[in-house]
């Protein structure tokens, strides 16, 4: 996590920016056509975003655009690097 840890408490309805740090740890490239992308859990709004190609070893920061919830609690949300056809990376 660049922004917004978890855990972070924020105001109901306020919009946020949440950026991660993904490093390509495997042998392989990664092209300009992969995505990341809601998965699982709460999307909070949140959009499927293109991820930067990055060459194994390197490292790139992805932002996507969400929403906090209007009632208080605890929310999750899974996301994934994805391919242009929609499958998930691993």
């Amino acid at each position: 996590d660049v922004t917004i840890r978890d855990g972070t408490v924020l105001d109901p309805g306020a919009p946020f920016t949440k950026t991660w740090a993904i490093k390509n740890v495997g042998t392989c490239p990664w092209p300009e056509s992969f995505v990341l992308k809601p998965t699982g859990g709460e999307a909070l709004g949140g959009q499927a975003v293109p991820v930067p190609p990055a060459n194994p070893g390197e490292t790139v920061e992805v932002s996507v655009a969400l929403t906090a919830p209007q009632a208080p609690g605890v929310y999750r949300g899974s996301w994934g690097l994805c391919a242009a056809d929609g499958e998930r990376y691993r």
